[in-house]
């Protein structure tokens, strides 16, 4: 399984090498929708620093999930439409698995694209916001949570190939969940977008966080990651008795 992951590592790196301008593009695209908002924000509201650290780490944090969230079910759709999904039938190893690969090597485009929109939003808001260890492995434990919502849209598109149909919605939706605010009710604790929407904010301005706090939102992103994982074989599976796995 490494040497898959690391196979398609090299060819998102050859990907990258060859779009630089449409990434450019792209970044440029959010930076700019971003401070339109960012701008609406400061008129309407009062803000102090923290509300508009607050306000960027959510805007970010929505743009680098509704990426991760998303690619799975578009690398379904694109390989169903190059007609070689079958080929994953013939591996080694498990089609989730091979699907894993996939999606975290392109987390290394998203990321690149994250870190750039990053880059240029510190560069013109100079906001105070605080970046460490915390930080990282706050964002590590979403990315797992964020995976088990990706393997259940990907079920969905493996069945249906209209994950596009879908995004307009989700992209919503994941932007209401990451800007509520904090709730300690426990429905809300055991949704990991918006857990790790909180504990980020509460890292970012330095605030602390309870351990029990790491542990629930520990345990809901790898029970999402596993029923996300789940529900996606029950699909591919549904699917390959069917024998329509190909047609888009």
């Amino acid at each position: 399984m490494i040497e898959v992951i690391k196979g398609n590592i090299i060819k998102e790196v050859h990907l990258i090498n060859n779009r630089k301008i449409g990434m450019l593009f792209t970044v440029l695209n959010s930076f700019l929708l971003f401070f339109a908002l960012y701008m609406l924000f400061n008129n309407i509201v009062q803000a102090n620093d923290n509300a508009r650290s607050t306000f960027i780490i959510s805007y970010v944090f929505w743009y680098f999930s509704l990426s991760v969230i998303t690619d799975p079910g578009w690398v379904i759709v694109n390989e169903s439409s190059r007609g070689t999904i079958e080929q994953w039938w013939l591996s080694p190893y498990p089609f989730w698995g091979i699907l894993l690969s996939k999606i975290i090597a392109g987390n290394l485009v998203n990321s690149l694209r994250t870190i750039m929109l990053l880059v240029l939003i510190m560069i013109t808001t100079r906001p105070d916001i605080l970046f460490n260890l915390q930080t990282i492995i706050i964002l590590f434990i979403a990315v797992v949570g964020m995976y088990g919502v990706g393997f259940i849209l990907a079920g969905f598109s493996i069945m249906y190939k209209r994950i596009q149909d879908i995004i307009p919605i989700l992209q919503y939706i994941l932007l209401a969940t990451i800007s509520l605010p904090a709730n300690n009710h426990v429905f809300f604790t055991l949704i990991p977008i918006y857990s790790s929407s909180v504990l980020l904010k509460k890292s970012i301005i330095g605030k602390h966080i309870a351990f029990f706090e790491y542990g629930l939102f520990t345990i809901s992103s790898v029970l999402v990651f596993i029923l996300g994982v789940l529900f996606f074989i029950c699909c591919e599976k549904n699917v390959r008795k069917k024998g329509n796995l190909s047609k888009v």
